[in-house]
């Protein structure tokens, strides 16, 4: 299936001594964006953020993911891209008003089908900040938004619980305690924005490659409506006062994974894995098993950023 690949990947910033510093003064505000060959910089709280440009197949994907975070990465010096999704900050990295606004719109939960508003008291009130890496997907089949919750729970599957075992940010636990959470999603004019996974999966060419493959299997899985093995709808629940009834999944424990998700619990997530071992593609289960579990890549090293 053709579709459009990008992100919106949020970054911590540090300085020589690994000290957490505000991107606010090192990069323009999202309104005043520096658009360089496509892709976007700029701040969103304290955090730096890159609009990388859509793509339309996996090197394209790929080389416009190197570009952008090579880019960044000169644009933030002598500070240096920490893969970091959760850290406090020293209370002078916040005297910004800006560094007190939680800037991100409302998400969508795609078993509640309510919508999540963003953690304003924890950024007005606290220095937790937490970075994330979001999907964005764009083809035609993703205006239909029973198709783009079908899509959620399927990426929540085949994405959330590998990356369970991907992700070696320990951090990762903290960030899913505001942000992260299965099912979160937001619908956009050219498809939809998953944001469950954190910014981990930035760190090198072969982990973006991965995640590309992951999508790619996602979209034709429900394409060809093989979700609806796990996913049945009652058309006459639908207009109920709590739509969400009418959505049932008798192909697994669908709390479980949301749980599994949602604490990181990776103990528990193997049963997903198993499960899903029988309908993804042998060399996806084999990417998978050879980059699971291993350290956080050094993205400097591998993107070659000098």
């Amino acid at each position: 299936m053709e579709f459009t690949f990008g992100s919106d990947p949020e970054f911590m910033l540090v300085n020589k001594h690994y000290t957490l510093k505000s991107a606010i003064g090192v990069l323009p505000k999202r309104i005043n964006s520096k658009s360089i060959a496509g892709s976007y910089y700029y701040y969103d709280n304290v955090l730096a953020e890159i609009a990388v440009k859509p793509s339309t197949n996996k090197q394209e994907t790929i080389i416009n993911f190197k570009n952008s975070i090579t880019k960044l990465a000169s644009l933030i010096k002598p500070l240096k891209l920490e893969m970091l999704c959760a850290g406090n900050y020293r209370i002078k990295e916040l005297e910004h008003d800006d560094a007190r606004i939680a800037g991100c719109s409302p998400e969508w939960n795609a078993y509640t089908l309510q919508c999540v508003m963003p953690p304003e008291k924890i950024i007005s009130k606290t220095s937790f900040r937490t970075a994330g890496g979001h999907i964005h997907l764009g083809c035609e089949t993703l205006k239909d938004p029973f198709t783009i919750f079908a899509t959620i729970r399927m990426m929540d599957l085949f994405i959330a619980i590998p990356s369970l075992f991907l992700d070696p940010d320990s951090s990762s636990k903290e960030r899913r305690k505001i942000y992260g959470h299965a099912g979160t999603h937001r619908i956009t004019d050219y498809g939809l924005e998953y944001r469950a996974l954190g910014n981990f999966w930035l760190s090198s060419p072969e982990l973006v490659g991965l995640i590309y493959d992951l999508c790619s299997f996602t979209l034709d899985f429900v394409y060809n409506k093989n979700h609806e093995k796990f996913w049945c709808i009652n058309q006459n629940l639908l207009d109920e006062e709590d739509p969400s009834l009418a959505h049932k999944c008798f192909g697994y424990d669908v709390r479980e994974l949301i749980r599994c998700i949602n604490k990181c619990d990776k103990k528990s997530a193997l049963k997903f894995m198993t499960f899903i071992s029988h309908y993804l593609p042998p060399r996806l289960l084999k990417e998978i098993n050879r980059l699971m579990d291993k350290k956080m890549p050094n993205p400097y090293v591998c993107w070659q950023i000098v």
